[in-house]
């Protein structure tokens, strides 16, 4: 199986915004750690919580594959629908991955 490609920032040429990009990708596995407890808890008001930090993180970084996951991630806890959470949390993870080797420089 080939692994996707890395996820880039759109500020990854701007130097001004190294800081900002590098905070935020130290910070997501933390952030991924809790949407998964919130989700595995089966609290919604958690998850709803930490997606809307995750998703003001992403738009000063410049991730926006991460928002829109995010947003799903979020509407599913406002609906209480723990499969789409899920589903959403998944995916969130793996985009999470992508971001860190991105911002490892793999290529």
């Amino acid at each position: 199986m080939t692994a996707l490609p890395p996820i880039y920032s759109q500020y990854e040429h701007e130097l001004s915004m190294r800081e900002r990009v590098e905070t935020f990708v130290a910070g997501l596995a933390e952030q991924v750690d809790e949407l998964q407890d919130a989700e595995l808890s089966g609290d919604f008001a958690a998850m709803h919580r930490a997606a809307e930090s995750l998703i003001a993180g992403a738009k000063l970084a410049g991730y926006p594959a991460l928002l829109k996951v995010a947003e799903r991630v979020i509407a599913s806890s406002n609906a209480a629908d723990p499969e789409e959470a899920q589903k959403g949390i998944i995916e969130l993870t793996e985009l999470a991955q992508r971001v860190r080797r991105g911002s490892r420089g793999a290529a």
